[in-house]
């Protein structure tokens, strides 16, 4: 995660942005599920984990998703930064998640997206062995 530490004088300021919305996220979001899930009588999905997680491309370095409040807090960043109207839907999406189904539903369509947008960080390990 960016930590205000890897802000740099010559990045863009686009660069700049992403690293001072992640630090300030990183700082906001733990508050931001408390108060959520307090204030909902309905069942709050905010640690719904992501398995296997989410790598996705992000500066200065790729990003891992863990539970469904870490992929609402980056989807709200993209949104920041100036993303496609399917963003705000999946951020309504993920909003609005009150049971396990919807919650892998709205996590399947942000791993779609991502690799539509070309951000999600391909595994390491080849899914097919070569015999040898």
């Amino acid at each position: 995660m960016a930590e205000l530490a890897d802000f740099q004088p010559g990045q863009t300021y686009t660069q700049q942005t992403r690293v001072l919305l992640t630090a300030v996220n990183a700082l906001l979001l733990p508050l931001c599920i408390v108060t959520r899930c307090a204030s909902n009588v309905e069942p709050c999905m905010d640690d719904f984990p992501i398995d296997p997680p989410l790598l996705v491309k992000d500066t200065p370095k790729p990003r891992r998703l863990r539970s469904l409040a870490e992929a609402r807090a980056f989807i709200e960043e993209e949104m920041r930064v100036g993303r496609p109207p399917a963003w705000r839907s999946l951020y309504r999406r993920t909003e609005s998640v009150r049971s396990e189904d919807e919650a892998r539903e709205a996590i399947g369509a942000l791993r779609e997206l991502l690799e539509l947008e070309d951000l999600l960080v391909p595994p390491e390990m080849p899914l097919v062995t070569q015999p040898r």
